[in-house]
C-alpha cells in the first residue's frame, strides 16, 4: 500500500489519521456503567414541547430516570 501523505497535501493535523481510519471519536468510547441520552427537539421552528409522556420509555429495560 502506498503512503497517501506522499501524494496529498494534508493541511489538517488529524487528516492523515482520519484518512487511514485511526481517528477515535467520542461516540466510539465505552465505559462500564455509561449511560446514553436521547434529545427531543420541537418538530416546528420556534416550537415548544409543553408535555412529554415518558411512561412507556421508563418501563423499558435498562432505562434510567
Amino acid at each position: 500500500m502506498s503512503d497517501v501523505s506522499a501524494t496529498m497535501d494534508l493541511h489538517r493535523r488529524d487528516a492523515a489519521d482520519k484518512l487511514r481510519g485511526r481517528t477515535r471519536y467520542t461516540i466510539d468510547r465505552y465505559l462500564p456503567g455509561m449511560l446514553h441520552a436521547a434529545v427531543l427537539r420541537a418538530g416546528v421552528p420556534a416550537g415548544r414541547i409543553v408535555r412529554l409522556d415518558t411512561s412507556r420509555a421508563a418501563r423499558m429495560p435498562g432505562v434510567r430516570s
